[in-house]
C-alpha cells in the first residue's frame, strides 16, 4: 500500500496529513485519540510573546498622511438612465404583377396575373444599449473622518492585543498562605489524532479537557491562552444570476415585439475555519474545560484525518516555587454533525467516549531554571587584537541553537562568528569594548532560560580596586606611560588573585589590554604601566580597569586628574618698571615638592623663579621692558605633558583696581552667597574657581559671590580669583568650615 506524507510546521503547532484508513484497517473507538498531555517551558513561550508583543510595539496605524490626502473627498454620485423602445411594424400589402403577352393578332391582351404576399414574422426586438455613463475618477473617496475612525479602532486593536500578550494581573501574581509572589504556570501539549471514516462525513470532531488541583482545597486554575485559538483558510467564492426574456404577436396589421433581461454576480472572500478553541460552561467546583472542534473546510466532506498538536497555558493556584504541583486531566471526544453550506455545527452529539483521567505533575519555573538553563563553569577571552575577542564558554545544558547576547545585541554566526562545537562548548568572536562595558548572556534555545556568563566562583573572590595612577615621561610618539596600581578589597594582592588573566584598560571609547605577566607584585598591591596615547589624559577622563567574565569585583574606575595644568597667565600689578604676572590652574601646590613631583618651570624670554601663592595660582615679576614685551608665555611641566604656550598679557587699563577688604566663610558643601566689601569693586568683570566661573554682583563698595558645591566640597581655606581691568585679577579670600 503506498502512502504519501506531507508535513507542515508552525510556530506553535504541527499538523501531519496522510491518507485515510482503507477498509481493511479496522478502526477502534470514535476515531479521535488524545494521547496524555506534556509539559513545555513557559519561559520560551513569555519570550515569544514578548517578541511578538516588540513587534506590535513597531506598528502605528495612525497616518496624518493618509488622513490629509482624504479632505474635500466626495463619497458618492447617482446617475439614472433608462432606455425604452417601441418596435411597431404595419403588414406589407400584397403585390400584383400582370403579365400581357402578344396575341396572334400582334395586339396585347392580359394572359398571366400573379399576387405576391411577404411573409410575415414575429420577432422581439434587440434589447437598446445602454448610454455609457462614467463616474469620477479623481476626488472620490472615503472621508477623512472615517479613515480616522477607521484608523483609530485598528490602534486600539493593537493595543488590546499588547495588553493581552502582557498577560493580566490575575495571572501573574498570587498571595496564599501569607506568602506573596509570581504563579506558577504550565504549559501543556496535547497530541490528537484525527481518523475519521466514512459514516463521518458531514460531521466534525471534538475534544474537550478538563483540569483541576488534586488537592480540593485549591482554586480552579486560570487559562492563559489556547493555542491555536483558530485555524483558518481563506476562501473565495462567486454567485452569479442571469435571466432573459423576449415576444412578439401579429395584431390584426400590425406585429408587435417585447424583450428584456437582468443579471448579477456577488464576489466575496470568507474565512474558511478548520480548527477552533472554545470554552464550555465553566463547571462547578474548581475544575476548568475547554476544548477544540475540527471541521470541514474548502467543501470538503470530512474532517482531514491526521496529527494535532495543541497547546493551553493555565495560572495555577501556586507560587512559583521548586514544588511540583498535582493536577488531574480527563478528556472527552465526541463528533457532531456540521452543516457544510451554512458552516455551523449541529446541537447533536454522536460517538461520545471518555478517555483516561490523569494524574500530572507540573514542574515550576523555579526548578526548571535550576536543572535546565545554561550553566557556565568557565568562560575566557582570549585578545585577537585591540578591538576583538576570542570568548570560549564552557558548561552544560549549552544546547544547540542557544543564544549569545552583548547587552541587546545577539551574536551570531554573521556578525559574530559564533561556534557551537558541541552542549557543553560555546565560542564566538566580539568587540572588546562591548564586552568591557555590556552583560554577556546566553539564552537557551529550548527552555528559554538566561544565564549570565561568569566564571565559576568568581563571585566569592574579593578582587580588586584602582588605588591610584601616576604618569612617567613622553614614550615614543605621542604616547605616555601610565603606571596603574591594583589593591586587594581584602587584603593582599598577588598574581594568583587574577586567575591568570589578563586585564583590560579601558579609557573612554578606547581599550588597552593589560598582560598578565606585566603586573609587579609592590608590597600588598600589583602595579603595571602601559603606554597610552597623551590626548586621551584629559581633565575628568574615567579610567576603568577589568577582567571580563570574572564579575563585579574584577572591575574598578577611577577618575583622571592631570597632576597639574596652566590654564591663562594675567598682569597682577605694575609698579614703576616693575610687573607681576599671575598663572593660574591647578596642581601648583605638589610642584618641586620631590623627585617624583611635577618640576614647574617658566619661561618668557628667560626662565623666571615663580612663587606658589597657593594651589591654582603663581606668581612671577621682572622688569616691564623686559618681561612686559614677551609676547608668549612657555609653562614646562617637567616631561609629564607637553609645554603650555599662553598669551602674555597686555598692560591693563588706567583704572583704579580694586580692593577688598574682607575675607568670608561657608560651610561645607553649600551653595549660597558670600559678601566682601572693599573700593571699586565695581570694576570686577568675573569671578572665577580654578576654571569655574561664578556667578556675581558688584557694587562700588560691596561684592556678592554665589558658591557652588564644588567651591565648598572640602574644608580649608581657598582663593577665588576676580578679573578687573585687562587680563588683570584681584584674591578673594574664602573659609570652608564643617
Amino acid at each position: 500500500m503506498k502512502r504519501i506524507l506531507t508535513v507542515t510546521f508552525g510556530v506553535l503547532g504541527m499538523t501531519i496529513f496522510s491518507n485515510p484508513l482503507n477498509a481493511a484497517e479496522k478502526l477502534e473507538g470514535n476515531g479521535i485519540v488524545v494521547s496524555p498531555p506534556k509539559q513545555f517551558p513557559y519561559a520560551y513561550l513569555e519570550e515569544q510573546l514578548l517578541d511578538l508583543n516588540q513587534q506590535l510595539a513597531q506598528l502605528q496605524a495612525i497616518d496624518g498622511t493618509k488622513i490629509g490626502s482624504r479632505l474635500g473627498n466626495y463619497q458618492g454620485s447617482n446617475q439614472r438612465t433608462r432606455n425604452f423602445a417601441l418596435n411597431l411594424s404595419p403588414v406589407p400589402l400584397p403585390k400584383i404583377e400582370t403579365i400581357s403577352e402578344a396575341s396572334d393578332g400582334a395586339s396585347l391582351s392580359p394572359t398571366k396575373e400573379t399576387i405576391t404576399q411577404d411573409s410575415l414574422s414575429q420577432t422581439a426586438p434587440a434589447l437598446p444599449t445602454a448610454t455609457a455613463t462614467s463616474l469620477p475618477v479623481s476626488g472620490f473617496g472615503g472621508s477623512a473622518q472615517d479613515l480616522l475612525s477607521e484608523q483609530v479602532n485598528l490602534q486600539y486593536q493593537i493595543g488590546n492585543l499588547r495588553l493581552l500578550l502582557n498577560q493580566s494581573i490575575t495571572d501573574r501574581y498570587l498571595e496564599k498562605g501569607g506568602k506573596k509572589g509570581a504563579k506558577k504556570h504550565a504549559l501543556l501539549g496535547f497530541r490528537i489524532s484525527l481518523n475519521p471514516t466514512s459514516k463521518h462525513e458531514d460531521h466534525a470532531a471534538n475534544v474537550t479537557i478538563t483540569v483541576k488541583p488534586k488537592h480540593s482545597s485549591d482554586k480552579r486554575p486560570s487559562i492563559v491562552a489556547l493555542m491555536p485559538e483558530e485555524k483558518t483558510y481563506n476562501a473565495v467564492a462567486l454567485s452569479s444570476k442571469s435571466g432573459s426574456f423576449g415576444a412578439a404577436a401579429l395584431t390584426g396589421i400590425f406585429t408587435l415585439g417585447l424583450a428584456g433581461g437582468s443579471s448579477s454576480e456577488v464576489f466575496y472572500v470568507y474565512k474558511d475555519a478548520d480548527t477552533v478553541a472554545f470554552q464550555p460552561p465553566i463547571p462547578d467546583g474548581n475544575k476548568v474545560s475547554f476544548g477544540w472542534q475540527f471541521r470541514p473546510v474548502l467543501n470538503q466532506t470530512s474532517v482531514t484525518p491526521g496529527i494535532r498538536y495543541l497547546f493551553v497555558a493555565l495560572a495555577l493556584d501556586d507560587l512559583d516555587d521548586p514544588d511540583a504541583y498535582e493536577l488531574t486531566i480527563s478528556t472527552n471526544t465526541y463528533w457532531n454533525r456540521y452543516d457544510i453550506k451554512d458552516r455551523l455545527p449541529r446541537n447533536t452529539i454522536e460517538e461520545s467516549e471518555a478517555g483516561p483521567t490523569t494524574d500530572f505533575q507540573v514542574i515550576g519555573s523555579v526548578a526548571l531554571q535550576e536543572s535546565l538553563a545554561p550553566i557556565v563553569d568557565t568562560a575566557t577571552a582570549s585578545s585577537l587584537s585591540n578591538e576583538k575577542l576570542l570568548v570560549t564558554v564552557t558548561g552544560s545544558n549549552l544546547f544547540r541553537g542557544s543564544r549569545v547576547y552583548v547587552g541587546s545585541q545577539q551574536i551570531t554566526a554573521e556578525n559574530g562568528a559564533l561556534s557551537h562545537p558541541s552542549d557543553e562548548r560555546i565560542e564566538f568572536v566580539v568587540d572588546t569594548k562591548s564586552v568591557l562595558t555590556n552583560e554577556v548572556r546566553i539564552t537557551g534555545q529550548k527552555y528559554g532560560f538566561s544565564t549570565v556568563v561568569q566564571h565559576k566562583g568568581a563571585e566569592d573572590l574579593p578582587g580588586f580596586v584602582l588605588s591610584s595612577f601616576r604618569l612617567g615621561g613622553m614614550a615614543k610618539g605621542a604616547f605616555r606611560e601610565l603606571t596603574v596600581e591594583l589593591q586587594d578589597r581584602c587584603g593582599a594582592l598577588n598574581q594568583a588573585s587574577l586567575l591568570g588573566r589578563n586585564a583590560f584598560l579601558r579609557i573612554g571609547d578606547h581599550v588597552f589590554e593589560i598582560e598578565n605577566a606585566r603586573f609587579k607584585a609592590d608590597q600588598n598591591s600589583l602595579v603595571a604601566a602601559v603606554e597610552v596615547p597623551q590626548s586621551l589624559l584629559k581633565q575628568d577622563q574615567e579610567l576603568e580597569i577589568s577582567i571580563p567574565f570574572l564579575g563585579p569585583n574584577f572591575s574598578t574606575t577611577a577618575v583622571f586628574h592631570p597632576p597639574i595644568a596652566v590654564t591663562s597667565v594675567q598682569q597682577l600689578e605694575r609698579k614703576g618698571d616693575n610687573v607681576v604676572w599671575g598663572l593660574t590652574g591647578h596642581g601648583f601646590g605638589s610642584a618641586n615638592k620631590n623627585d617624583t613631583s611635577p618640576t614647574l618651570r617658566i619661561y618668557a624670554g628667560q626662565y623666571y623663579e615663580h612663587t606658589v601663592q597657593n594651589d591654582n595660582l603663581v606668581t612671577i615679576s621682572g622688569k616691564h621692558t623686559e618681561l612686559g614685551t614677551q609676547k608668549k608665555v612657555i609653562v614646562f611641566l617637567g616631561g609629564y605633558f607637553e609645554p603650555t604656550i599662553l598669551q602674555s598679557p597686555s598692560a591693563p587699563a588706567q583704572t583704579k583696581k580694586p580692593k577688598v577688604s574682607s575675607s568670608a566663610t561657608a560651610k561645607k558643601n553649600s551653595a549660597g552667597s558670600v559678601q566682601y566689601q572693599g573700593e571699586n569693586l565695581k570694576q570686577i568683570t568675573a569671578v572665577r574657581f580654578g576654571t569655574e566661573k561664578l556667578e556675581f554682583t558688584a557694587k562700588t563698595d560691596g561684592l556678592s559671590v554665589f558658591l557652588s558645591r564644588n567651591v565648598t566640597k572640602e574644608v580649608g581655606d581657598v582663593v577665588m580669583l576676580a578679573d578687573y581691568g585687562n587680563d588683570s585679577i584681584v584674591e578673594l579670600s574664602l573659609s570652608i568650615e564643617q
